[in-house]
């Protein structure tokens, strides 16, 4: 009982697996290759026992004066003009009487016995001479070979058992260190360890093997450090407005003796709540962006688009006291989502707005060339370019503004969630959630669009966004 329990929970490997069935397929090799031996060798034999006793039957009857009554295993005997036998030897188990068929080749059974044999007429002599001689399944010969072979094949069998299984063991050797190494990590949550594939006989489909689960690692890990950083962003950012609700809620209701200041501490409280209120539709707007797919998105007028955005917003800019300069080409069109395209729309013209000094440019045009820049390689698309696509011709909408512009330690970061630059640029009035020009790359990614800033301190900041016309 405990056996069978244990056989039962025994686990099967590839290696066992694949050994067991190599073994019995070379073994099932084996036995055909012993059954198409035999047969190959029994018909061989019997076509060279027969072509040999006719080759001496005639030469016999051919010269009587030299006639042996036995010659290299074949039986000769004369017969009569009338078919009595007169001299010779006959082997035992042959009966004298067997029926003469001249000139053919006949076979005799007669007590568990067997032979072939030949009758050929000598007219000269007027006699009859019979060659025969005994069937053997095998001659010696074959039987010792093939006896040799049965006796090796286990042997062999065994051999290729041991060196196929080791052959295995070190061909999936990446397999169990890819195995090994996912283990280690989901028991250590340790995602910067690496599997080592510079093995000295490594084989291609494994090597690439552990260099693909160990871009999969680097991939996981650069995820999990950003929803870490996130998270800890998240928690920093509500941690701030929160304390200021919990301290002005408290004051109120211990200090607050009129309605002015009760008013006063629920105006920091609504602030307040309105920040985390921005900062969760926000946050949700990102969640959202990253669960859509190319399939999402429908054929539109970018030009429309831009048009209708500027025009909803043009009694609010005149009231800012900047100057706004509007360029946009006509008839561009391009696979988008008109509800998230004008929400970057918006990201960008609030950003600009926020940080420029006496205008703000918002172009949309068609580019000269054809194709993407440098930093298109640095965006991984989730979905297929649809099939409609045939061309690379692309649009460029820009967003300009003439403020203090960023450095170049800060570009690189500047998309990343929650990061803001430095308080020389981020002022009070015009502090941000960090979440915005993050949106923004979300939803360039998912456009296939390419976001790029271009900025220097001191010189304005310009946001550009080009996408693949269709």
């Amino acid at each position: 009982m405990y056996s069978n329990q244990k056989k039962r929970n025994r686990k099967r490997t590839i290696v066992s697996r694949v050994t067991r069935w190599y073994t019995v397929f070379v073994a099932a090799i084996f036995i055909a290759m012993f059954s198409v031996a035999l047969v190959l060798s029994d018909t061989w034999s019997s076509y060279t026992t027969r072509t040999e006793l006719e080759r001496a039957t005639i030469g016999m009857a051919s010269d009587l004066d030299d006639f042996e009554s036995f010659d290299d295993g074949t039986y000769f005997a004369i017969y009569s003009k009338d078919k009595k036998l007169e001299r010779g030897i006959l082997p035992q188990g042959f009966h004298e009487n067997a029926p003469f068929s001249p000139g053919r080749m006949s076979k005799y059974n007669s007590d568990g016995f067997n032979f072939y044999y030949f009758d050929t007429y000598n007219k000269d002599e007027q006699k009859w001479v019979r060659g025969i001689h005994s069937i053997k399944w095998l001659s010696n010969e074959l039987q010792i070979f093939l006896l040799a072979l049965i006796a090796l094949a286990p042997l062999t069998i065994i051999i290729m058992r041991f060196g196929g299984r080791r052959i295995l063991n070190h061909g999936l050797l990446p397999i169990k260190d890819v195995t090994n190494m996912a283990e280690d990590i989901a028991r250590s949550r340790d995602y910067t360890k690496r599997i080592d594939a510079s093995y000295k006989h490594s084989y291609d489909e494994t090597a690439r093997l552990a260099s693909v689960f160990n871009k999969m690692i680097f991939s996981i890990q650069e995820n999990f450090d950003k929803e870490k950083q996130f998270n800890q962003n998240v928690s920093h950012e509500l941690r701030t407005p929160l304390s200021v609700i919990m301290a002005e809620s408290e004051f109120g209701a211990k200090y607050t003796d009129d309605l002015e200041s009760a008013r006063e501490s629920l105006e920091v409280i609504n602030h307040q709540a309105k920040l985390m209120k921005d900062m969760t539709e926000q946050i949700l707007e990102l969640s959202k962006a990253e669960q859509l797919c190319w399939s999402d998105l429908d054929r539109l007028s970018l030009s429309e688009l831009v048009t209708e955005y500027c025009r909803q917003h043009e009694r609010k800019w005149v009231e800012s006291g900047l100057k706004f300069d509007i360029q946009i080409q006509s008839d561009i069109w391009i696979y988008g989502h008109k509800l998230m395209l004008y929400r970057v729309l918006d990201n960008l013209v609030s950003n600009a707005i926020k940080f420029s000094k006496t205008m703000v440019l918002i172009k949309l045009e068609r580019d000269q060339g054809q194709g993407f820049g440098e930093n298109q390689k640095n965006i991984s698309f989730k979905c297929e370019k649809p099939e409609e696509i045939t061309d690379l011709t692309t649009a460029t909408l820009k967003v300009v503004d003439d403020g203090i512009g960023i450095s170049p330690d800060h570009i690189a970061k500047i998309s990343d969630r929650f990061y803001q630059v430095d308080e020389s640029r981020n002022k009070e009035i015009n502090s941000g959630l960090g979440l915005g020009l993050s949106f923004v790359r979300e939803i360039a990614e998912l456009h296939r669009a390419e976001f790029k800033i271009v900025s220097e301190e001191g010189d304005g900041a310009e946001f550009r966004l080009k996408f693949i016309m269709c």
